[in-house]
């Protein structure tokens, strides 16, 4: 039975608790039963769908019926749960967590591009940390400081993340075994050479940050990458051809982070409009750069 408020999800929850909306949620619901809720409509549709699809997917009349008796007793639940007015709920909420940035990282690199990226580092390829630092999540805490040797950069087409899409990915030590993996997702039509300004790269699930005990198997995905830029002093896009440039990115982990209080809803909009307003500066800084 699907709920009539999902109370304990965190935006639904803060919603419910500010003065007012459980009532105005009530009366549009109330609305809505009598505007739009017609019963025998819907039970119609049903019947026009199962005769439609029965030929080719089979006898579904089990999972069929109990979508009518939701369809049919619906109204009454809504009844039901507003018979004294607007419910009291006030559900604790889980923990959330929250992206924070907890390091940095400005280097650079050589290599060759390769498609498919192999999963060793090409011969004679660099990678030169010039700033470096993290404090990592537990139970990292030993990957902390700001010690990075380089090992190299793979650069070039990983089918894994998709077309149009190009991975950057240098390795370097922290200190015996304990090695770390960048790997950047970069678009393939923001790898140009010889901008006039370095290239915003778009975050990206696919960016993220590994780490890899070399004595062993480990490896395990402890950070992500955002706020990337980059800029290639050659960008030469076929098997072999070279690829050099540098790279700054921030590292952010995720945090628990407490749960916001009702009055904060509207400080916590403004801020998803701020990040919205950042995101679009950031889009048209790219297509700058790509026509430069």
């Amino acid at each position: 039975e699907a709920r009539t408020v999902f109370e304990t999800a965190a935006l639904t929850n803060r919603l419910w608790q500010m003065p007012g909306v459980p009532a105005q949620y009530e009366t549009r619901m109330n609305e809505l039963l009598v505007s739009i809720w017609d019963v025998p409509a819907l039970l119609a549709e049903i019947d026009r769908m199962e005769t439609l699809i029965t030929p080719i997917a089979g006898d579904l009349s089990g999972p069929i019926q109990d979508t009518r008796d939701w369809i049919f007793g619906r109204a009454a639940t809504i009844s039901s749960d507003f018979s004294g007015g607007p419910p009291n709920w006030n559900s604790p909420l889980p923990g959330k967590r929250c992206l924070e940035i907890r390091g940095h990282l400005d280097a650079d690199f050589t290599g060759t591009y390769a498609d498919p990226l192999p999963p060793d580092l090409p011969a004679g390829s660099t990678f030169t940390p010039t700033s470096f630092e993290f404090l990592p999540p537990a139970p990292f805490e030993f990957l902390a400081g700001t010690s990075l040797t380089g090992l190299g950069t793979a650069f070039g087409f990983e089918p894994q993340v998709g077309a149009g899409k190009l991975v950057l990915r240098p390795i370097g030590l922290t200190g015996f075994p304990h090695a770390l993996i960048f790997n950047i997702s970069v678009d393939d039509e923001d790898v140009v050479a010889n901008t006039p300004q370095p290239i915003p790269v778009s975050d990206s699930i696919a960016s993220f940050l590994l780490y890899l005990d070399v004595s062993g198997t480990t490896i395990l995905p402890i950070a992500g990458i955002v706020n990337t830029t980059v800029e290639f002093d050659e960008a030469e896009l076929f098997v072999g051809g070279d690829v050099s440039g540098s790279l700054s990115s921030e590292l952010a982990v995720w945090v628990p982070h407490p749960v916001p209080e009702p009055g904060l809803t509207s400080m916590y909009a403004s801020g998803g409009v701020t990040l919205a307003v950042l995101a679009r500066v950031r889009a048209r800084a790219r297509k700058r750069a790509g026509r430069s």
